[in-house]
């Protein structure tokens, strides 16, 4: 699964509205790759905002960068100007896979160590594609950890945190209505795997 692919437009949508709301490019960023990645139509805002920057860049002759045009400031130090949003990207799946491991009865500090295991093989299966899922901060106390479990456990019970654990559960219930007996098994089993506990 990419890093946009969501089945419903729900987070696309919302995306799109928070890009019209603040104009912030990561947004508009979010909502374009999101739409790509599941096969749903660019919405228009987004594509007159692409269109208006790539007409400005021409009319100056590309003397005035892209990242001027698209209101886009440079990152502190040498921190991306997109981690926040890949940040807010991982905790969104991952607060889905605890989501649907506390609906099949899992404890909350359970989900959060499975949710964290999946973290880390995306992140060792390729470290490339999945670059964004390591952040400044990762590795204080052991390098090759990304998140460890008990600060994940923290963001479930943070409150800054509740719309992405809300958002989470609504969209956890489709797949958990969908899914037989065994399909549920098969998905703990996975995760369990990961864990080490199998």
């Amino acid at each position: 699964m990419s890093n946009f692919e969501d089945k419903t437009p729900a987070t696309m949508e919302l995306h799109t509205d928070k890009f019209v709301e603040t104009k912030n490019f990561s947004y508009a960023m979010s909502a374009f790759c999101r739409a790509r990645a599941n096969g749903h139509p660019i919405p228009e805002v987004i594509l007159e905002f692409i269109e208006k920057a790539f007409l400005e860049w021409g009319k100056y002759d590309g003397e005035k960068s892209l990242d001027e045009i698209l209101g886009i400031k440079p990152g502190k130090g040498k921190k991306s100007v997109l981690s926040d949003e890949w940040t807010k990207q991982r905790n969104e799946r991952l607060f889905l896979i605890m989501t649907t491991l506390i609906a099949l009865e899992w404890s909350i500090k359970d989900a959060a160590e499975g949710a964290c295991c999946w973290l880390q093989k995306q992140y060792e299966v390729n470290p490339i594609k999945h670059r964004h899922l390591k952040p400044s901060n990762a590795g204080r106390k052991n390098e090759n950890i990304l998140l460890d479990s008990k600060t994940l456990e923290g963001y479930w019970y943070d409150s800054k945190y509740r719309i992405q654990r809300e958002e989470a559960a609504l969209r956890a219930q489709t797949p958990l209505i969908l899914m037989d007996d065994n399909e549920k098994a098969d998905y703990q089993r996975r995760i369990r795997n990961l864990m080490g506990k199998i």
